[in-house]
């Protein structure tokens, strides 16, 4: 059904002609998210064949059904009970399955997964390094970008187009909180300004590192007067 216009706000991340629903986490995440669970079912399968080994008894030519039988119970009862009691004759042994690759070959292959589902969702794996700190900066520094974006081309620009036909509308941005080393360095830039020493790249420097157009407080003060 369409819907009125200017009536609601949609933000989609990578959408173009052919998919104009966005790019979600879907595709990223789906074949890490199924073969973790392939590899879960045959971990699984896995521990329950080399877990615990196979009963195996032997009974001897002309042994009666109710001898089979009864044999055949004291087997079940093996997986429960510490011991068994068979009749006199009857041997019973477990064969072990023979085992090809390594026991943590599924336990790795989950990692592996966890650690791509991970990487897809966050960015990173899961820790706490200042380098894993640093991306999830990076992450919500653009997801908080892109919102921005997202507001300002629509409402903002509708409500300065119905209240304040032709004024330019106003722009929404998010104040970023400075990371350790944005922090250490505007400390070092004080100190040497302080000691009369400026950057060699004048106010490009500036323009890199803190992302604005700076000029000089003292071309401020002439304009005005």
């Amino acid at each position: 059904m369409p819907v009125p216009d200017r009536k609601f706000i949609v933000q989609r991340f990578g959408n173009n002609d052919d998919d104009p629903y966005g790019y979600g986490l879907g595709p990223a995440i789906f074949w890490p998210v199924f073969f973790k669970k392939k590899g879960l079912v045959f971990w699984l399968q896995f521990a329950e064949r080399f877990g615990s080994p196979t009963v195996i008894a032997e009974y001897p030519p002309g042994m009666d059904e109710y001898d089979q039988r009864r044999l055949l119970a004291a087997v079940r009862q093996l997986s429960n009970e510490t011991g068994i009691v068979v009749p006199q004759g009857i041997k019973i042994r477990f064969l072990e399955a023979q085992r090809y690759g390594t026991v943590d070959t599924y336990e790795k292959l989950c990692k592996y997964m966890d650690d791509t589902i991970s990487i897809a969702v966050l960015g990173q794996t899961l820790g706490a390094s200042d380098a894993n700190n640093s991306v999830r900066t990076e992450l919500t520094n653009t997801d908080a970008d892109r919102q921005c974006v997202a507001i300002n081309d629509t409402l903002l620009r509708w409500i300065t187009e119905v209240n304040l036909p032709g004024v330019r509308p106003p722009m929404l941005s998010r104040r970023k909180p400075l990371d350790k080393a944005a922090a250490q360095r505007m400390r070092r830039d004080e100190m040497l300004l302080k000691a009369g020493l400026v950057p060699a790249e004048g106010r490009e420097y500036f323009r890199r590192h803190y992302g604005q157009p700076w000029i000089r407080l003292a071309d401020v003060e002439r304009t005005k007067s």
